[in-house]
């Protein structure tokens, strides 16, 4: 199964989509504290943020069944994508301006649950295609991803802000850090984010000449039974 899995281009296309969608979430989570506290100045503001960001993701949760049926699956994710950039580059040009930021951010969320809706689609439609490709679903198999990415995206978002935090000379304790440690904050919370939405963007993109094709793959599937009867 896995053999024929990774022969499937669409499914490989729609995995790595899922999986740096999941270490953009896993940055998220792991970096807001060290943001709030070496930055803004004050480790309450995630308190703050939090709830605020909670706004946009019941927002999200709501309007994310339009959102998708108003732009498609990928078309959701270019979506996520102009506003992401746009979130992060306010944010690398007045990374101090907290209020500005946490609207942005809370913004930037509400698309963004259509985004993840669309990309756990997006693995599973891939099922028709291995049918169409080898005449078997893999249906367990084929969104084995998704519970993949989610596991392995959060872990390696958490590695990498670690990793930051120590290249640039964090320590752990300390009433003062080092300048630099400002920067590693930014390579987490600001360029990284800034890559992932870059490589999300490409790899569904790969996937859009599927979502096109599917609907004939369906309706051809459907024809062959009708006509087997």
């Amino acid at each position: 199964s896995i053999k024929m899995l990774v022969k499937n281009k669409y499914w490989l296309f729609a995995m790595i989509t899922m999986l740096v969608y999941q270490i953009g979430y896993g940055i998220s989570g792991a970096s807001g504290t060290y943001y709030a506290k070496y930055i803004y100045g004050n480790d309450n503001l995630v308190a703050v943020g939090g709830a605020i960001g909670m706004i946009g993701m019941l927002l999200g949760m709501v309007l994310a069944g339009p959102i998708v049926k108003k732009f498609g699956l990928t078309g959701s994710i270019r979506l996520v994508t102009i506003v992401d950039v746009v979130k992060l580059v306010v944010m690398l040009i007045m990374p101090r301006a907290f209020w500005l930021n946490t609207v942005l951010a809370t913004i930037g969320s509400i698309p963004s649950i259509a985004g993840i809706a669309a990309c756990g689609v997006m693995v599973n439609n891939c099922v028709e295609y291995n049918e169409h490709l080898y005449g078997v679903k893999m249906v367990g198999m084929t969104n084995s991803v998704v519970g993949f990415g989610t596991k392995v995206g959060a872990g390696a978002g958490a590695a990498l802000v670690t990793l930051a935090l120590s290249v640039s000379g964090y320590v752990s304790g300390a009433a003062t850090q080092a300048p630099s440690v400002d920067y590693g904050i930014y390579t987490f919370a600001s360029y990284i984010p800034l890559a992932i939405v870059i490589v999300k963007f490409i790899f569904s993109e790969l996937y859009r000449p599927y979502e096109k094709i599917y609907v004939d793959i369906v309706s051809e599937k459907m024809k062959r039974q009708q006509e087997a009867k």
